[in-house]
C-alpha cells in the first residue's frame, strides 16, 4: 500500500497537489470542520476511481473521544484554546461557542492501519495541535510508519508553545522520518 494521509483536509487542495508528487493506492483525509467537509466531499469525489478514499468528519487528536474545536476562518479553527487566528484573514476565532466534533486518535489509528511495508505519506495542517499530535506519536514510536512528513508549524499563533518546545518537537521528528515543510 503506499498511502497517503491528510490531516487538516481542509477542501482537498493539498490532496490535489500531493497526488501528482507520488502514485498513491489509498488516500485518508481528515476535516472536522463541519463547513467544509462537505465541499471536501464535492471535490473529492471524482478520485474515488482511482484511489481508496477514506474520508473522515473528524480531527485528528490524541484520542478519540471527541473534542471542542474553535471556529474562526476557515483556514484556521483550532483545537487548541488561545491559538490567534493569522493576520490576513481579519476573522477572530470564536472561543465562546465550540462545536464539538469527533476526533480520531492519529497514533493509534496508524498503529491499526498500516504495517511496517506501508508507504505512508502524512500531510498536517491542524492548526496547532500538531504539537500534542507529534508527541504523542514520539513516545508511541508511530513515526516508523511514516515515510514523508509535511507539517505546517503554527508556533507563530501559540502562547503555549515555546520556541524550545518547537524546536524539541521538529528536531526528535526530523531525526525518526523525513520532514517536509508545508506551507
Amino acid at each position: 500500500m503506499i498511502a497517503l494521509v491528510d490531516c487538516g483536509a481542509h477542501i482537498g487542495s493539498s490532496i490535489k497537489v500531493l497526488q501528482f508528487r507520488r502514485a498513491f493506492t489509498s488516500i485518508y483525509a481528515f476535516e472536522p470542520n463541519p463547513v467544509l467537509f462537505p465541499v471536501l466531499q464535492a471535490n473529492l469525489s471524482s478520485l474515488a476511481n482511482l484511489y481508496e478514499l477514506h474520508l473522515y468528519d473528524a480531527a485528528v487528536w490524541i484520542h478519540s473521544t471527541g473534542v471542542d474545536l474553535y471556529l474562526g476562518h476557515p483556514e484556521s479553527s483550532t483545537l487548541i484554546p488561545g491559538k490567534r487566528a493569522h493576520p490576513r484573514y481579519g476573522v477572530p476565532i470564536d472561543y465562546q461557542r465550540p462545536v464539538h466534533v469527533k476526533s480520531i486518535g492519529l497514533s493509534q489509528w496508524i498503529h491499526a492501519t498500516f504495517g511496517i511495508g506501508d508507504t505512508v505519506i502524512l500531510k498536517m495542517d491542524i492548526e496547532g495541535a500538531e504539537y500534542e499530535v507529534l508527541d504523542q506519536m514520539l513516545q508511541e514510536d508511530t513515526l516508523r510508519y511514516i515515510d514523508e512528513l509535511y507539517v505546517e508549524w503554527h508556533v507563530d499563533r501559540l502562547l503555549s508553545i515555546s520556541q524550545d518546545v518547537h524546536a524539541r518537537i521538529k528536531r526528535e521528528v526530523a531525526n525518526r522520518t523525513a520532514l517536509r515543510p508545508w506551507d
